[in-house]
């Protein structure tokens, strides 16, 4: 169901979310990612806070007693982290947000150089330790371990 609210007297749609209202700590967790320069829907989506999102970002869901961090890019979705701890969510979610936005030029990370994990590695050696991180799947892994799509937030 999509929460929604329509506003007669500037007559336009508002569209808050087709989830329900995210928690107050997942409320104050965005707020801190705004707060640290990331930007909203470009960076990161907290699903229960209304807006669009970009092609590639963090999502942070709370869902039956779990927060789960997702990675998404063109439309797919990867599972980053899962905990009831929300602490620990907390923090693997400014990480992952500083690896996507500091190379953006946002946030605190923004305009350091990154180590590479990489180096040294061949074309081969890369792909294969990406693999094991969840990137780059093999289709027949994703028709296989591929979890329910995941709406947007």
């Amino acid at each position: 169901m999509r929460w929604q609210h329509h506003d007669i007297s500037r007559e336009r749609l508002i569209v808050t979310s087709r989830f329900p209202p995210a928690s107050p700590e997942l409320q104050g967790l965005h707020q801190d990612a705004e707060a640290l320069g990331y930007q909203p829907n470009m960076d990161f989506v907290v699903r229960g806070i209304p807006g669009f999102n970009s092609s590639e970002l963090i999502i942070l869901v709370e869902e039956e007693g779990h927060y789960i961090v997702y990675y998404q890019d063109m439309g797919r979705s990867r599972e980053v982290a899962r905990s009831s701890e929300f602490s620990v969510i907390r923090t693997r979610f400014l990480e992952e947000l500083a690896n996507l936005a500091g190379p953006r030029g946002r946030g605190p990370t923004a305009g350091q150089k990154r180590e590479d994990p990489y180096e040294g590695m061949s074309v081969d050696e890369r792909v294969s330790a990406m693999r094991k991180l969840g990137k780059f799947p093999r289709r027949r892994d994703v028709e296989r371990d591929a979890p329910p799509n995941q709406p947007a937030p």
